[in-house]
């Protein structure tokens, strides 16, 4: 949905994992929801989608530091298909 109304243009934002990691709370969230009370499921996606990016900018540096790692410890030459 993010992207598809344009809110992000080159990534998904995995925001059902983080709704997933209190499953009690989204429920209660839905429920609300469903009695006409939006506030606490746009709370919970909005904390999902902060919980998301931060979990996206760890992997991302933790793929840095794999490649810095990979690029100290391979030699090879700039051609090869190592």
């Amino acid at each position: 949905m993010l992207r598809g109304k344009g809110l992000t243009q080159t990534l998904t934002v995995p925001v059902s994992a983080g709704l997933l990691s209190n499953v009690t709370d989204y429920f209660a969230a839905l429920d609300a929801y469903r009695r006409g009370e939006p506030t606490a499921i746009i709370d919970a996606f909005a904390t999902a989608s902060f919980r998301a990016i931060s979990n996206g900018e760890v992997l991302v540096n933790e793929l840095h530091d794999l490649r810095s790692s990979w690029t100290k410890t391979v030699t090879a030459r700039t051609d090869s298909a190592v």
